[in-house]
């Protein structure tokens, strides 16, 4: 077979299986048919081998990787001399630090998307693999990982919880107790364009912890994080409940520069 035939049947292919993951009928199934491993997950070009981000060298090599200058508290690349980002100097967090490998943006964005909002779930795998990188470079004590929550409503609509699948992929690699202590309980209005504090003020009272936490040390999982509220207000909830401590991993945090306060 050409390169060319070989190509126009990958993109078959693959047009084929994105049919299928917007199926709520047979998006469960999609993770055994999906030719993972074979593929690009961007641009859809066949793998030579087998790569652990799950792209071919040149998608690889675009990714927003989040290895320059961040912040101290909640990881988000920004450009100051400081240690710590306005949002974080005019917030109050309670979680001790937040990291991610990637920044939320371009080819991160994208793929993030497709794992929310697409059912392509089997992401996960590719995502927690950068994720014990980045876990491995801090100073991560931690004796359970929990995840941000979603509404029943939000789950009913998506299928499932795309934190939960983080957290569950990243506990079994690093043989961590799995919990599932935190439950949203409100319904929330929609975090597009609000400020730092008008997030933290719309998510109050929307999560609590129904877990045994008491003197654990957490690793709070979720996909992104835009100012922090969402895993500023579950790491309250946790501390409330007695947790020892909080630490914030997810896929990617978006740049400091678009969020001020």
């Amino acid at each position: 077979m050409s390169l060319e035939s070989r190509y126009k049947s990958t993109i078959k292919r693959n047009n084929f299986l994105e049919k299928v993951a917007k199926s709520k009928v047979f998006g469960g199934i999609l993770s055994s048919i999906y030719p993972e491993d074979f593929t690009c997950n961007l641009c859809g070009k066949e793998l030579v081998k087998p790569t652990r981000s799950g792209l071919c060298d040149e998608c690889d090599s675009k990714l927003p990787y989040n290895n320059g200058n961040i912040c101290e508290c909640c990881g988000r690349s920004f450009d100051s001399e400081t240690d710590y980002c306005l949002t974080c100097q005019n917030n109050k967090r309670y979680f001790e630090f937040a990291r991610s490998p990637l920044i939320y943006k371009d080819s991160a964005r994208r793929l993030i998307y497709d794992f929310k909002f697409k059912n392509k779930r089997y992401l996960a795998k590719y995502f927690v693999s950068l994720m014990v990188d980045t876990y491995l470079k801090y100073p991560y004590t931690s004796d359970m990982v929990c995840f941000v929550p979603i509404s029943k409503k939000r789950m009913v609509e998506r299928g499932y919880n795309q934190s939960e699948l983080l957290a569950k992929e990243f506990a079994n690699r690093l043989k961590l107790e799995l919990s599932s202590a935190l439950v949203k309980i409100k319904e929330t209005d929609d975090q597009v364009g609000l400020s730092g504090k008008e997030r933290a003020k719309n998510l109050e009272g929307a999560f609590v912890c129904n877990g045994d936490v008491k003197g654990k040390n957490i690793l709070l999982i979720d996909d992104v994080l835009t100012t922090g509220s969402t895993v500023s207000e579950c790491s309250k909830v946790l501390l409330k409940s007695g947790a020892k401590s909080v630490r914030v991993l997810v896929v990617a945090s978006v740049e400091q520069k678009l969020y001020l306060a």
